[in-house]
């Protein structure tokens, strides 16, 4: 006789964001009856072209209202500093794309009786322990104080009791690539510049760099076996 292994499904939701008239579909790896044991884990699982910077620039400057005397667009300024105009003229002829975009937000901590923490936000390891009354469903909160275990820095205390869920922050990171095209380089050169920039990588994370990488495989790997 063969067993066969039950396989559950799952509900995922993912977050759709626009951006400058430009779709972020970020793709969820966590099932909605999962969310309050994981977190919430979304990916962009592509990359995105957004445009030129000084489109962006220019469209994010007018949303917030932005006029500048002189009437013209802000990727216009002109400082009247040669090589520093040359400068803002390069960059805000770049063509921007979005490589990575990963957010995790990991549960609300619990105490050792799955009490929900709340943090008070002054980094002093105030938390508010958050406990419903049974009789009128209102909420009592206690101030506690959370601290790391002295010997396992992985485990997190109120006194001797371990927390049954810990503190973690959000881990993001954001990975932004701008390249210049063919005929922008070719104008350089008919200026006679000795200076050229074919393309930059922005990364902001507050992630260990194995980690992206492992994911960045994983990511290539699937979508290998899916071609």
């Amino acid at each position: 006789m063969v067993l066969l292994t039950e396989k559950k499904s799952g509900l995922y939701v993912g977050v759709n964001l626009e951006i400058q008239g430009k779709d972020i579909m970020l793709a969820p790896k966590t099932p909605i009856n999962q969310i309050a044991e994981k977190g919430i884990e979304l990916e962009l699982p592509n990359n995105l072209y957004l445009g030129k910077a000084k489109e962006i620039v220019d469209g994010i400057a007018e949303e917030f209202g932005y006029k500048p005397a002189d009437n013209k667009k802000i990727s216009q300024t002109i400082t009247g500093i040669t090589v520093v105009d040359k400068l803002i003229a390069k960059v805000m002829d770049a063509e921007l794309t979005i490589s990575d975009l990963y957010i995790k937000v990991y549960p609300e901590p619990q105490d050792k009786n799955g009490k929900r923490l709340i943090d008070k936000g002054k980094g002093d390891g105030k938390f508010w322990r958050v406990d419903i009354d049974p009789i009128t469903s209102n909420e009592k909160k206690e101030e506690v104080t959370v601290e790391a275990d002295k010997v396992d820095k992985s485990k997190y205390m109120i006194g001797t009791d371990v927390l049954l869920v810990p503190p973690k922050a959000t881990e993001y990171t954001l990975g932004l690539a701008a390249t210049w095209s063919a005929k922008s380089a070719q104008e350089e050169e008919k200026l006679g510049s000795q200076f050229k920039v074919k393309g930059l990588y922005l990364m902001i994370t507050n992630e260990d760099l194995n980690v992206i990488e492992a994911r960045r495989l994983k990511q290539k790997s699937l979508a290998a076996s899916a071609s």
